[in-house]
C-alpha cells in the first residue's frame, strides 16, 4: 500500500515551497537591480569618458585650451614682478586690526556721500599709512605681476592679493585727491598711473576673479577722476594731467582667455574634489551643510566626475565659437554667456546642476567688462567736451559724433544734456533703461526694482 500523506503535511510542504520561491524573489530581485544597475553606471561612465576624449580632441581643433598645458605662459624676471611685494603687504595688514581700522577710515573718506566726520578721519588716517603707501609705490614701479597659479585647487588662494591690489587702488585714489588739493598736478598724473597699474596687475592673472579685481580697482580710480572732473573742468593743468593718467588705463578685459583658464581650473577642481558640499565644493567652507553620505560617494566615485568633466567641456564647447577675439566687442561676450548661464542653469540635467557648483556667473562678468568700456568711453568723451568748451567758451550743444561716443549699452549715441554751466552725459547701463540721467548712488528704489545708468556730471 502507498503511504498517504497527511493533508497537514502536505500543505507545510507547499508552504516552505512558496517561502523559499519569496526569498527567492526578495533576495533576487535587488542583487540583478544591483548587478544591472552597476553595468549600467559603468557603461555611462565609460560612454562619458569617451565622450570627454572627442570633445577635448575638438577642442584642441579649434583652439580652445581645455588642459593646463594648452595655457600661455610668461617668464617675468625677479626685478620686473611686484608679487613679492604685494606678499608683504599683505603680511602688514593682515590681522593688524590697526592697519584695517585705517585702511576702512580712508575708504569711507573716498565715498561721494561722506560725511565732514569722515572726511576728516580719512585726512587723519592717510600719514599714518605712509609705510603702506611706500609699499605701494615699490610694487607700482614694477611692470608685472607673476604669481603662479594655482590651478590644481581653488582659486581662492589668490584672494588676499587681489584684496591687496584694490586697497593700493584706493591708497592711490586717496593720494590723487590731496594733490589736486595741493596743485600737485604732475603728482595727479602719477597717482591716476600708478592706480592704473596695480589694477593692470589683478587682471595680469588670467582668472575671472582677477578680471573682476582689476574692474573694480579702475573703478577706484574712475570715480576719484570723475569726481575731480565735476567739480574743476576749468582747471586747464588738472585736466591735461588727468587726460594723460587715463592713458595709462588697462585695455577692456579679455573675456576669452579669462574663460579658458576658468574652464582648466574647474575641469582640475572637479578631478581632485575629495569632499561635496550641497551648496560649496570648497571643503574650508565650513558654513556649508555637508551632502548625505550616500549622494556624496555617488558624487565623489570617477565615473561621476568624468561624466561632470565631460558636461563642463560639452558646454564650453558650445559657445567657443561665439566668443570674440577683439574683447572690445563685449556685447557678442554677453550673449555667449547667458547662453552659458542658462546651460548650467536651466535646472534640466542633474550632471549640470552639479558641474554649476563651480561655475561663476557668467553673464554678471561679461556685464561688468560692458560697464568697464563704458566708463572708458564716458570718462574719453567728457574730456573731449571739456576741451571744446577750452576752445569755444562753451560746451557744444550736440554730441560729437565718434566711436568713442557710442554707448555700449545700446548700440547709440551716449545721451548728452547741457545743465547749467555744466553737462550730464549717460548711458542707458546694463538694464538697457533711460532713468534720464540718474546714477546708483542717486536711486533711492533697491531691490530688483532699483535701475539706473552709468552717469558723468560736469558743473
Amino acid at each position: 500500500m502507498f503511504n498517504k500523506v497527511p493533508l497537514r503535511s502536505s500543505k507545510g510542504l507547499l508552504m516552505r515551497k512558496t517561502k523559499k520561491i519569496a526569498v527567492a524573489v526578495f533576495l533576487g530581485i535587488p542583487l540583478v537591480c544591483c548587478l544591472g544597475g552597476t553595468i549600467a553606471y559603468y557603461a555611462f561612465g565609460s560612454a562619458a569618458n569617451s565622450r570627454l576624449q572627442e570633445h577635448i580632441k575638438e577642442a584642441h581643433r579649434i583652439g580652445m585650451p581645455v588642459e593646463e598645458r594648452d595655457l600661455p605662459t610668461r617668464q617675468v624676471t625677479r626685478s620686473e614682478n611686484a608679487e613679492e611685494i604685494y606678499t608683504r603687504m599683505g603680511a602688514l595688514i593682515s590681522g593688524n586690526k590697526a592697519a584695517e581700522s585705517l585702511l576702512k577710515d580712508l575708504s569711507n573718506g573716498l565715498g561721494t556721500r561722506a560725511s565732514l566726520a569722515e572726511l576728516e578721519k580719512a585726512r587723519e588716517a592717510y600719514p599714518k599709512l605712509k609705510p603702506l603707501y611706500d609699499l605701494c609705490r615699490r610694487a607700482t614701479d614694477r611692470p608685472f605681476f607673476n604669481k603662479p597659479v594655482t590651478l590644481d585647487h581653488f582659486s581662492s588662494k589668490e584672494f588676499p592679493h587681489f584684496r591687496y591690489m584694490r586697497q593700493v587702488a584706493k591708497l592711490y585714489a586717496y593720494a590723487m585727491i590731496r594733490a589736486a588739493e595741493d596743485h600737485d598736478y604732475p603728482a595727479v598724473e602719477d597717482c591716476i598711473k600708478r592706480g592704473y597699474r596695480a589694477a593692470d596687475h589683478a587682471g595680469q592673472q588670467p582668472l575671472f576673479i582677477g578680471m573682476l579685481v582689476r574692474i573694480a580697482s579702475s573703478a577706484v580710480i574712475d570715480t576719484t577722476i570723475e569726481r575731480l572732473l565735476q567739480h574743476q573742468s576749468d582747471n586747464i593743468s588738472l585736466i591735461s594731467a588727468i587726460e594723460n593718467g587715463l592713458k595709462s588705463r588697462p585695455v577692456t578685459p579679455d573675456m576669452r582667455a579669462c574663460l579658458a583658464t576658468e574652464l582648466v581650473s574647474q575641469r582640475l577642481m572637479i578631478q581632485q574634489m575629495t569632499t561635496f558640499r550641497m551648496n560649496a565644493v570648497d571643503p574650508s567652507d565650513s558654513a556649508e551643510s555637508k551632502a548625505p553620505p550616500l549622494i556624496e560617494k555617488i558624487v565623489l566615485a570617477g565615473t561621476t566626475k568624468k561624466a561632470m568633466e565631460e558636461t563642463l567641456v560639452d558646454a564650453y564647447l558650445s559657445v567657443w565659437p561665439d566668443l570674440p577675439v577683439d574683447p572690445e566687442e563685449w556685447q557678442k561676450t554677453e550673449l555667449a554667456m547667458v547662453k552659458l548661464d542658462r546651460h548650467f542653469n536651466s535646472g534640466g540635467n542633474i550632471l549640470d546642476q552639479l558641474v554649476s557648483v563651480f561655475t561663476p556667473l557668467y553673464r554678471q562678468a561679461a556685464l561688468a567688462i560692458g560697464r568697464y568700456q563704458t566708463t572708458s568711453r564716458l570718462l574719453s568723451t567728457g574730456i573731449e567736451l571739456i576741451h571744446m568748451k577750452q576752445r569755444s567758451g562753451n560746451f557744444p550743444d550736440r554730441l560729437p559724433t565718434s566711436k568713442l561716443t557710442i554707448d555700449p549699452f545700446s548700440n547709440k549715441p551716449l545721451i548728452y544734456k547741457t545743465k547749467g554751466k555744466g553737462f550730464v552725459l549717460y548711458s542707458v547701463g546694463a538694464d538697457r533703461k533711460d532713468d534720464g540721467g540718474i546714477s546708483r548712488l542717486e536711486n533711492p528704489m533697491t531691490g530688483i526694482d532699483r535701475t539706473s545708468d552709468e552717469v558723468l556730471k560736469v558743473e
